[in-house]
């Protein structure tokens, strides 16, 4: 910066050295055309006229315009020297020496100056040794003139040290504007550099935000689907619970049933031990056996039809079993789609089966068992069929009717036995499904509460959807404004 300024400032100085001094060579050549005509002198003039701007383009040309100044100054005094040399020395000569020390010194270099004002003293002392006539008036007074171009040089050295002055203070700021202006192209950058970070980890949080922010959304959209879907299982929770129940209420009538059977089987095996203590007596007890035989058959057809009543609750359990095994398997799997949330759900959903699994186990038992009785009962019917066909009969028939009565007090001995287990496993299934009513019940209860925690859930979810849409908006606004503080940078 500093160097092109002092070669612009060389190359003003130049022109206006080159068309000072054309200006004074030409006004030079007229008035010695005008005065005195002399062929070397105009021929003297006429070379500088041409030789200078040649010069001072070749200088130009080849990047010396410092060695012009030097030129033009040497040149000029060795002209003048020249013509005091020849025609000696004159006023104009004395004068022009005084503007050659101002020439000198308008580059304000203290090298051009010296040796300018040096020519020129040397000048100034030719003129006073080789006066020309017209001079020699003056010669006497040439102490005066010494003075004079002394003062003027003084006066011009001083110049020059203070325009030097000046200069070096102007370097200085110049370069202390440049250092600063360096320094805060280096901020610039700086700044720049950090503002394009910033810019690329706003950009890269605001993707991040962006990418949580749909997963939020598609995480409230599951978590909708799934408090839905538990809304819907509370509901089916609630309806086999309430079929439990109904299965509760039916196993205690089964269990009421079973009892006056069982009741009735000890009346029966009664009948028929007291039949058989009696055979000697049958032919009078016959009409009253008959009654009881009746009665007997009439409690048989009530004892199939609740038998028959009893398979088809025995299928209604196998049912209920399935269905709670589908019901476990769908919590299992809505417990593994919850993760950790779901492992209550998990192990209810194994007792479930578990118990799902007992009450099947329970009910095949208990259809076998009702096989057997189904079986049972036929041969008792038809048993007491030929008894009521023995009866009507000849007495002689008794023994037949006495093996009869024994095979059908072991029957009843039997079928006494078998009503006991089907009591028993009867009061087992009713304690079964007190207890799958207690576990749907406490089961529907957590869904419940799941529920509503997932509900929850949601509403949290929404609320943190709703700060991230506000937190991406905010990246974005942060992002384009660092985007214009790059653009205005």
């Amino acid at each position: 910066m500093i160097e092109q300024l002092k070669l612009m400032d060389l190359k003003n100085k130049n022109k206006l050295m080159l068309f000072t001094y054309l200006a004074s060579t030409i006004l030079g050549l007229v008035g010695s055309i005008s005065l005195k005509p002399d062929f070397w002198i105009i021929l003297f003039y006429s070379v500088q006229i041409i030789f200078y701007p040649l010069i001072y383009i070749v200088s130009n040309r080849y990047k010396k315009e410092i060695a012009f100044p030097y030129l033009i100054v040497i040149i000029m005094n060795i002209f003048n020297i020249c013509l005091v040399m020849i025609y000696g020395g004159d006023l104009s000569t004395a004068l022009s020496i005084f503007f050659f020390a101002v020439f000198s010194a308008v580059q304000f270099n203290n090298k051009i100056f010296g040796i300018g004002y040096s020519l020129g003293l040397v000048t100034l002392i030719l003129v006073y040794l080789f006066p020309s006539p017209s001079f020699e008036y003056y010669s006497g007074n040439i102490s005066s003139f010494v003075i004079i171009y002394l003062f003027t040089g003084f006066l011009l050295t001083i110049l020059i040290r203070m325009n030097q002055n000046q200069f070096k203070k102007l370097q200085e700021y110049s370069e202390i504007a440049e250092a600063d202006a360096k320094t805060k192209e280096e901020h610039k950058i700086h700044l720049e550099r950090e503002i394009g970070v910033i810019a690329e980890s706003i950009s890269k949080i605001n993707d991040k935000v962006q990418l949580n922010l749909r997963s939020q959304e598609e995480i409230q959209i599951a978590m909708n689907e799934v408090s839905t879907g538990s809304m819907i299982q509370s509901e089916q929770i609630s309806k086999i619970a309430d079929s439990a129940q109904n299965n509760l209420t039916a196993i205690h009538s089964m269990n009421e049933i079973t009892a006056r059977l069982i009741d009735d089987s000890v009346q029966s095996s009664n009948l028929a031990d007291e039949g058989q203590n009696k055979i000697n007596h049958l032919t009078t007890e016959m009409n009253s056996l008959q009654d009881v035989i009746s009665n007997l058959s009439d409690n048989f057809k009530t004892l199939t039809g609740k038998i028959e009543e009893t398979n088809q609750f025995a299928n209604d359990i196998q049912q209920i079993t399935e269905q709670t095994n589908l019901l476990a398997l769908n919590a299992s799997i809505e417990a593994a789609r919850a993760g950790d949330a779901g492992k209550g759900f998990s192990v209810v959903a194994q007792e479930i089966r578990n118990l799902a699994d007992l009450t099947n186990n329970i009910t095949v038992k208990i259809t076998d068992n009702l096989t057997d009785v189904n079986t049972t009962n036929k041969l008792a019917q038809i048993n007491m069929n030929k008894s009521s066909e023995t009866l009507h009969q000849s007495v002689e028939s008794t023994k037949l009717v006495n093996t009869n009565f024994i095979q059908l007090s072991e029957i009843l001995h039997s079928l006494k036995t078998k009503f006991n287990e089907f009591e028993h496993l009867s009061n087992e299934v009713a304690v079964n499904s007190q207890n799958v009513d207690t576990s749907t019940n406490d089961f529907a209860a957590i869904i419940e509460e799941a529920t509503a925690t997932l509900q929850q859930m949601n509403a949290s979810i929404e609320n943190i959807t709703a700060d991230n849409h506000s937190i991406a908006k905010y990246i974005n606004d942060t992002a384009k404004s660092t985007e214009n503080i790059q653009n205005t940078y």
